[in-house]
Order: C-alpha cells, then sequence, then structure tokens
C-alpha cells in the first residue's frame, strides 16, 4: 500500500502555526506532529532556512520540529539545479525570496522514487495552481501533485 507523504512549502508552515494555533487548535496540531513522527509531513531543509528569514513564533516552531526538515542529498540538489534551471521564473535564484521551491519539486520527485515507489509525493503549499510560474503548475509537468494546507486535511480524512 502506497502513503501519501506531504513536501511543505514555507508557505504551508506559516498558515499552520499562524492560522491553526495550538492553544486553540490542539488535536489539529498534534496530527500534524504524528506526520513529523512519522515521516509523512517534511520539507527539504531550505525550507527551514527562509522560515528562519522571518522573527516570529513560525521561527520557534520549526526550531521546535527540526525533524521535520530533510537534509539534502546530493541527488536532491542536482534536481533542484535542474528544475531551476529549466524553471527560472520558479523561485531558486539568489538573493530572492522562495529559494526553497526547486528544492521543495527536487524532494518530492526523490520521495517518488525511493523504496520502488513506495510513497506518493503531494506538495503542500498556499500558492494558487492557477498561475503557470508557481510551484502546483510546475510540480505538475513533474507528475507531482499539490494541495493547500486545507487541502492536506480533507485527503487525511480528518474532522474537528
Amino acid at each position: 500500500m502506497r502513503r501519501t507523504v506531504y513536501v511543505a512549502d514555507t508557505s504551508m508552515w506559516i498558515r499552520l502555526v499562524k492560522s491553526y494555533p495550538a492553544t486553540v487548535f490542539p488535536s489539529l496540531v498534534s496530527q500534524c506532529e504524528g506526520m513529523i513522527e512519522d515521516q509523512r509531513l517534511v520539507s527539504p531543509h531550505a525550507v527551514h532556512g527562509e522560515i528562519h528569514a522571518g522573527n516570529d513564533e513560525v521561527v520557534a516552531w520549526a526550531d521546535r520540529h527540526e525533524s521535520a526538515f530533510v537534509d539534502d542529498t546530493a541527488a536532491i540538489v542536482a534536481r533542484a539545479e535542474m528544475i531551476q534551471r529549466d524553471h527560472p521564473s520558479l523561485g531558486g535564484s539568489s538573493g530572492g525570496r522562495d529559494l526553497a521551491d526547486p528544492y521543495l519539486i527536487a524532494l518530492a520527485i526523490s520521495i517518488g522514487k525511493s523504496i520502488g515507489g513506495g510513497s506518493t509525493p503531494v506538495i503542500v503549499t498556499e500558492e494558487s495552481p492557477r498561475s503557470g510560474k508557481k510551484i502546483p503548475q510546475i510540480a505538475r509537468k513533474y507528475d507531482i501533485d499539490s494541495c493547500n494546507t486545507v487541502g492536506m486535511f480533507e485527503r487525511e480524512g480528518w474532522v474537528f
């Protein structure tokens, strides 16, 4: 049985922490933390770097959940560089925002190819799937599905 692994963009973590605080939604946060422990909710390490560009509760949350951030392998770096080269509008260029975007897609591709394809990767981002220059459209070119944060909750069948 294939399991879904969600690859979270910076925007997903920001939405989770700011829109669904643990003080108000403890069971939701607990579900997400369980997915992190099961390695079903991950981000490339570049997302951790983007989060640290801020100075708020999201930084503290990310630091407490370090295991959600996957170290880059040589294959992920090479794939991210290829994605950036093929889709320069995606982000990832030096000095700008969205440095993690090509790494998100590269990590999702790696998850789909690892362990005989036993996992189905889905990118979680708050970016619009209608923009041709954003993560959802470019990920689709690599046969990677995406959804927003609430879409992840729905796919998991969570009801609170």
